[in-house]
């Protein structure tokens, strides 16, 4: 729906398919790993208003009200009209990879994005975008902080900002989150329970995932799961270093 810095869309297929018809992202972002399973029951939260406020809107606008927003475009401030929610997406896809939706296309953009449609900020963009928000009407989104999110039976997939200098570029990145509060957390859902992380992360005990290519460069992810079904879980009982 919209492409944000961290998002999992092109490996989210590499964590463990959901267990329970209820999927909880206690960091949201853009979602990718809840797209790919869209027709379970999917609670979204997180604390930046940015991304609460996409969400709300792609969770109640009109198809045809996506399908008139401008593609032809120079700076997001020429979207007369237009919801400041719309904007947020369409600065996302002008400027792919970033934690802040842009005003201005990228240089990428200008450069690449009338050869490669679909890319970028387009009718075909577009066009996925509307013919998608029917598969995630029932979902929910909501402002919160993950500590204060109810326990529940439910496959949680929690992609908080990485605890590295990747993690620094949020809003609410690194510097606001206790680790060891949060991996403490991490073990104790009920249900399923997917973290995602960067190679060199210690607060819980992460097992190997691969190596991407992301926007600039690759990345080596890692995982740690309860699923006992996945062969990351073969860590948990590893003593942990924090």
């Amino acid at each position: 729906m919209f492409p944000r810095f961290g998002s999992k869309w092109r490996i989210a297929f590499r964590y463990p398919e959901p267990l329970y018809d209820m999927i909880v992202e206690p960091f949201a972002g853009s979602a990718a790993y809840s797209l790919r399973h869209a027709h379970h029951e999917v609670r979204l939260y997180d604390l930046d208003a940015i991304v609460c406020g996409i969400w709300d809107y792609l969770l109640r606008v009109r198809e045809s009200e996506v399908m008139a927003l401008p593609t032809d475009i120079n700076h997001v401030d020429e979207l007369r009209g237009v919801p400041q929610e719309a904007r947020w997406i369409v600065g996302f896809w002008i400027n792919k990879g970033t934690t802040m939706p842009s005003k201005m296309p990228s240089t990428w953009m200008r450069e690449y994005g009338p050869f490669q449609r679909g890319v970028y900020w387009s009718p075909e963009v577009r066009q996925r975008i509307a013919m998608q928000l029917r598969h995630i009407r029932h979902w929910t989104i909501t402002q919160s902080s993950y500590e204060n999110i109810p326990d529940m039976t439910a496959s949680w997939f929690i992609d908080a900002p990485y605890d590295n200098e990747a993690g620094e570029h949020y809003k609410h990145g690194r510097r606001g989150i206790d680790y060891r509060i949060l991996g403490a957390w991490c073990r104790t859902r009920k249900g399923q329970t997917v973290v995602c992380e960067n190679q060199g992360a210690n607060w819980l005990n992460f097992g190997p995932l691969g190596t991407f290519r992301g926007q600039r460069k690759q990345s080596i992810e890692v995982v740690w799961t309860n699923d006992e079904g996945h062969p990351a879980a073969l860590y948990l009982d590893r003593q942990c270093t924090i």
